[in-house]
């Protein structure tokens, strides 16, 4: 095993520092509910693992179309598990699981401070994952609040050539502790959960924009360390 890394619809500005004006977010348009979500995982996991009933209530007879899509995440993200069957059955126990990084994605890491120092309001956490949403172009990043680190999921080769000093791209070798696809709020009753759900298979973190704003953070952070207390 390679090392483990366990890590509604609403509208409305965002202030970010260090960036004139806001940013408008919104949340995507026919957004699945928590509970229906985890009926769509539940159904999706057992007709992967060939062990769907004709009668059983969690199979959905109607499927909408984001439905259809949370299906094809929960097949792409099992895809990356080393046992599927347990993966399914942790996500239903513990709302968390772990896979492989560097087939499907790699995960750089961000540090929540960083992060924060970004974002204003800092302290809410709804309007900081906005904000990553926004800048990261609604690339999938996972929260880890024991770790105090945010993880972007990027293209599977980024880990060869990336390359800013002082943080840490995780590739092949390593594993990641990935929420439940129905935990996206904060705190949730997981050590972790999707700041930046995953919009479909394969659609991830820029590694340019994650670069980028990687290198800005530190930037606001050193002009904060110059500031004299008052």
């Amino acid at each position: 095993m390679g090392r483990v890394i366990v890590t509604g619809t609403s509208t409305f500005a965002l202030p970010v520092r260090g960036i004139p004006g806001s940013v408008r977010m919104e949340s995507p348009a026919g957004m699945t509910s928590q509970s229906r979500c985890s009926e769509v995982i539940q159904a999706t996991a057992s007709e992967v693992l060939g062990g769907a009933r004709r009668d059983d209530s969690c199979v959905i007879q109607t499927v909408t179309r984001s439905e259809e899509a949370l299906r094809a995440v929960t097949n792409w993200l099992l895809s990356a598990a080393r046992d599927p069957l347990r993966a399914v059955q942790e996500w239903d126990m513990d709302g968390m699981t772990v896979v492989q990084c560097g087939a499907l994605f790699c995960a750089i890491r961000l540090p929540v401070l960083l992060v924060e120092a970004m974002a204003s309001p800092r302290s809410v956490p709804v309007m900081v994952d906005a904000f990553l949403a926004e800048v990261l172009e609604g690339g999938p990043v996972i929260r880890c609040n024991t770790g105090r680190f945010f993880y972007a999921l990027v293209e599977p080769s980024a880990a060869d050539r990336w390359h800013v000093r002082g943080t840490e791209c995780l590739g092949r070798g390593y594993d990641l502790g990935v929420p439940s696809l129905d935990l996206t709020e904060h705190p949730g009753y997981t050590a972790s959960y999707w700041a930046v759900p995953v919009r479909e298979p394969g659609v991830l973190c820029e590694v340019v924009a994650v670069e980028q704003f990687l290198l800005h953070g530190r930037h606001l952070l050193a002009l904060e360390e110059e500031q004299p207390d008052v």
